[in-house]
This record gives structure tokens, sequence and C-alpha cells, in this order.
């Protein structure tokens, strides 16, 4: 995802490849193993983590980035030993 931080709803994927949200969803399930927005969230959360072992941004930027309205969403997600390398 080159752009975590752009919105990636349903209706605005279903909508860039031209298909109805339901069959969107259906082929992205059968493709994939996972809905649209878990994929979204999982790819985000891979973004996070990364940049908060790398450790040179706080994690209110790093949330920013990876596309969460808020640390404390962020923190949902990521693990303890991420934290550790942030400042």
């Amino acid at each position: 995802m080159q752009q975590p931080d752009a919105e990636h709803s349903v209706k605005a994927m279903a909508e860039m490849v031209a298909r109805e949200r339901r069959q969107l969803t259906r082929l992205f399930a059968q493709d994939t193993g996972v809905s649209p927005a878990r994929w979204v969230e999982q790819t985000r959360l891979t973004v996070a983590r990364s940049l908060l072992e790398d450790g040179r941004k706080p994690p209110k930027v790093v949330a920013a980035e990876a596309g969460f309205g808020s640390v404390k969403i962020l923190r949902r997600g990521v693990s303890k030993p991420s934290w550790r390398h942030t400042r």
C-alpha cells in the first residue's frame, strides 16, 4: 500500500476498480482470505510496526503516517515490544 494514510474504505476501493461493494468484498476475500477492511488494517499495522521499530519518529507521527486517527487507536493493534523502540 503506497499511501496507508489515504482513505481505503470498501466504498472507495470498489469505486476505484469499478465493482459493487459486495462483489469487491467477495472477490477480495476469495483472493486474500480476509475482508478488504481487515487487509487495510493489517497493512497499516505492518507499516506502523516498521516505523516504530525504526525508532526515528514519535508515535503521534507514526499513527498519522500509517493511517490511524490517533495514537490511542494505533496502540490497540501494536504490541508493547514495538513501542520500546520509540522515543
